[in-house]
């Protein structure tokens, strides 16, 4: 879906500020950044997100990996700090999920946590990464596989020998919801869901996106035949 991240959810809101305010409650967050690719396709992007005060950073086309590590050194992190990847197409992101994530990187002294990392049992759009700055440095100066650094942290949870793994699950099992934006049909859904909570509160929870889902079926089912991560888990499969 082009231009996806730029269009409207909420009247005024693209989906991306969207997102960036949902995300700009988490308490544990010091800055913000959204890491693109340098070509001329992403300039309306960039302009967006400078228009309502997220910083951008900008590099190779293809190669996130190196734009997370641009980004790193451009916010001045140093190795022990964290840095939590989110991806920018989901704007149900609930800051509480971020929360319990980080701190349970670090309750479990982990060097990269997720929550989604098979067998799924969080939402497809909840999805959080953590690990610190100095394995991300890492990563950027020894992965050469340009299909690992597409996908960013493929090179830290696929040698689970080389690193402390861990996986948040989520007790129910709320993996069938999906509420990431790649389809039109997400889009619907996802519409849906602010136009029923955001004027309510817009610091509405997860919770509340799945109780609004369960009690709307014909909401919930709009995209229900999409599978999850069909080009990212080709993609893992690969060497």
């Amino acid at each position: 879906m082009p231009g996806k991240m730029l269009h409207e959810v909420v009247p005024g809101l693209g989906v991306l500020e969207c997102m960036v305010n949902r995300v700009r409650r988490c308490n544990s967050l010091d800055d913000i950044a959204l890491a693109i690719p340098d070509g001329i396709a992403d300039e309306p992007l960039a302009q967006y997100a400078s228009s309502f005060g997220c910083r951008v950073i900008r590099g190779v086309e293809g190669d996130v990996l190196g734009h997370y590590r641009i980004a790193a050194d451009a916010l001045d992190l140093t190795d022990d700090d964290i840095v939590v990847r989110l991806t920018g197409d989901c704007p149900l992101i609930d800051h509480r999920v971020i929360e319990r994530v980080i701190a349970f990187h670090h309750s479990e002294r982990a060097d990269f946590t997720s929550n989604s990392l098979e067998p799924y049992t969080w939402p497809d759009g909840s999805d959080v990464e953590v690990f610190s700055a100095g394995l991300l440095r890492k990563g950027d100066r020894e992965e050469r596989n340009p299909l690992n650094r597409r996908h960013v942290t493929f090179c830290f949870w696929k040698h689970p020998k080389r690193y402390r793994i861990a996986y948040m699950r989520h007790d129910p099992d709320w993996s069938a919801y999906r509420i990431t934006l790649d389809y039109e049909e997400d889009e619907r859904l996802i519409r849906a869901v602010f136009a029923s909570l955001y004027s309510r509160n817009p610091d509405f929870s997860l919770d509340d996106v799945i109780g609004y889902l369960d009690a709307n079926r014909q909401i919930r089912v709009l995209n229900a035949h999409r599978k999850r991560n069909a080009g990212w888990v080709a993609d893992a499969n690969r060497d």
